[in-house]
């Protein structure tokens, strides 16, 4: 997808195209289990990280870090089923991840929506 992208567009235009995802219909969709978002905010190590989002894998699910200016960012995780424990789970998985260096700390709170 980089390559077809280059350089990206700078013009400031509405972008030529998207890319959707809907499900078909019932025949090719089936449910794969459960799944939490886990959600919370966390300061960042270094104001350059003020402008690149990040994200990694983990044996348990994804993670993603979303900058929010003021030197902090949105921490997302994906995981299967309950979490009884978001912010721990979402340390941990930070952790594993590599992606906690960039942070200050894990989040203090997070949430698990379903």
């Amino acid at each position: 997808m980089r390559e077809r992208l280059g350089a990206g567009d700078l013009s400031g235009e509405p972008a030529a195209w998207t890319v959707t995802a809907a499900p078909g219909g019932r025949a090719v969709h089936a449910q794969a289990g459960r799944r939490r978002l886990l959600t919370g905010t966390a300061p960042l190590r270094r104001p350059r990280e003020q402008d690149t989002a990040r994200l990694d894998c983990t044996g348990l699910g994804w993670v993603h870090l979303t900058p929010l200016g003021r030197g902090n960012c949105l921490v997302q995780a994906m995981v299967p089923g309950p979490a009884e424990d978001p912010a721990g789970l979402l340390a941990r998985l930070l952790a594993e991840s590599g992606l906690a260096s960039g942070l200050r700390r894990a989040p203090r709170t997070a949430a698990a929506l379903e």
